[in-house]
């Protein structure tokens, strides 16, 4: 939960109208890349264009959040939506394929899920 709770946070500018190829040292949950990529996106004209990372996990491959699985977690979590985009600033659109495994596979009720999160942030 610590990762879903602790996103990373980025800075900076890059020059407007680039499309931009993001690398990182390996991928769990594809967190770091859904963050990197809203912060580049969200600042400026640019686009991310690829990511890739030197090592990662099997599972964690598909990065790109399917409409099944949005779908799924809209059913079952649907409720924790507002609250989520209220914490984030993103509503579950913007999760990793895995990272919305995790909280469906998690079979946690909403206000267990939200309470692990708040749980997680204060450490």
């Amino acid at each position: 939960w610590h990762r879903l709770a602790n996103p990373p946070a980025f800075d900076g500018t890059i020059n407007n109208d680039k499309c931009v190829i993001i690398v990182d040292d390996t991928q769990t949950q594809g967190g770091t890349f859904a963050a990197l990529k809203g912060h580049i996106e969200t600042t400026g004209t640019n686009k991310v264009i690829g990511a890739y990372a030197l090592t990662g996990k099997q599972y964690s491959s598909q990065l790109a959040l399917s409409k099944e699985t949005l779908q799924q977690l809209r059913d079952v979590y649907g409720n924790l939506e507002a609250w989520w985009k209220s914490i984030y600033g993103y509503d579950f659109e913007r999760l990793t394929e895995w990272e919305a495994k995790y909280i469906l596979n998690s079979r946690k009720t909403a206000d267990e899920v939200r309470d692990r999160i708040i749980a997680s942030k204060q450490t």
